[in-house]
């Protein structure tokens, strides 16, 4: 639909919490003249029972993949 009213962009899509996939796909690419970081999870329990890794994949996909996509 995006492709058919705007032709010029161009739309991919990745794992955004994998940094080398990330950064290869966007060197295959070229220069990104725009971006839409659009990439969130979040968990169904409460804070008090979250566990590392569940936290540990929040912030990689919340934070950290919006400043590595942003920095390619």
């Amino acid at each position: 639909e995006l492709k058919q009213s705007l032709p010029k962009v161009n739309t991919v899509q990745c794992d955004v919490s994998k940094w080398t996939d990330t950064k290869t796909i966007v060197q295959s690419i070229g220069p990104v003249d725009h971006l839409v970081n659009n990439a969130g999870i979040g968990k169904k329990h409460s804070l008090l029972k979250i566990t590392e890794e569940d936290f540990n994949q929040i912030f990689d996909i919340n934070v950290k993949a919006a400043i590595n996509i942003t920095q390619t």
